[in-house]
């Protein structure tokens, strides 16, 4: 074994990163794709939910149940699977990134579900799907670990709608806190070239504050193999991750 790495949930700040690196640590790329997030402050009940939102994002949650998009807590089958699978795999395509393949995430959902950790949720208009969105919990933290949604989405507001009802049934579960994982660094919010910009501004809807990790360090444990492995090893590996789609080497 070369190296540890770890992507511990500590705010970067040049204290902490400062700390790290007294420790040892060498600052490395990030394992996980957001490093930076939002994380939304759940009230007590769900009742209080709705009058906790920014007015923009209340009145689109509003709006998209006018216009008939229902949403519903779909069961863990095949079907949902399949589903929650082909709007995924179509985002997954059009913004061309390389992710791990279809029985990896269906297995992933799955163990996710019926371990009763998480919770599917299914907007729908006239019974078409328009997004789905996977709500896990974990204590008092719950988080918005996956979603996919119809590019051209025919009822604004849908994919608020989503989030509060995810929100609604992680207040059920006892969270007080909803992670809605990825958006660009609180340095780079009005960059349009950053793949995430349109999620930042989405999920900056709900609160405005940035949550920025300190990402992946490694703890080195062979310094002259970690010194190839940084020169040949890494550079190699990235590559074969650019080239081949499907899978990935972490």
């Amino acid at each position: 074994m070369l190296f540890v790495r770890l992507e511990p949930e500590i705010r970067e700040e040049d204290r902490t990163v400062a700390e790290l690196t007294a420790m040892g640590l060498v600052r490395t790329d990030p394992v996980q794709p957001h490093s930076s997030t939002v994380v939304f402050p759940l009230p007590g009940t769900a009742d209080e939910l709705l009058a906790a939102y920014p007015a923009k994002t209340r009145n689109m949650v509003r709006r998209a149940g006018r216009e008939g998009v229902q949403v519903e807590r779909a069961p863990g089958t095949p079907e949902t699977y399949e589903l929650m699978w082909r709007l995924w795999s179509a985002v997954v395509e059009d913004q061309g990134l390389g992710v791990r393949g279809h029985d990896y995430f269906v297995e992933s959902w799955r163990i996710m579900v019926d371990s009763g950790l998480a919770q599917v949720f299914v907007a729908r208009l006239e019974e078409e799907p328009l997004a789905w969105a996977l709500v896990a919990t974990l204590g008092r933290s719950a988080a918005y670990k996956e979603g996919a949604s119809l590019r051209d989405r025919p009822v604004p507001g849908a994919s608020q709608l989503l989030q509060y009802e995810g929100m609604r049934w992680a207040i059920e579960q006892g969270a007080r806190t909803y992670d809605l994982v990825g958006v660009p660094h609180s340095s780079r919010l009005d960059d349009r070239s950053d793949l995430r910009y349109g999620l930042g501004v989405f999920k900056r809807g709900f609160t405005k504050e940035v949550t920025d990790w300190v990402g992946a360090w490694d703890l080195v444990l062979r310094p002259r193999r970690y010194a190839v492995w940084q020169r040949i090893g890494q550079r190699v590996v990235t590559r074969l991750q650019r080239r081949e789609r499907g899978d990935a080497f972490w």
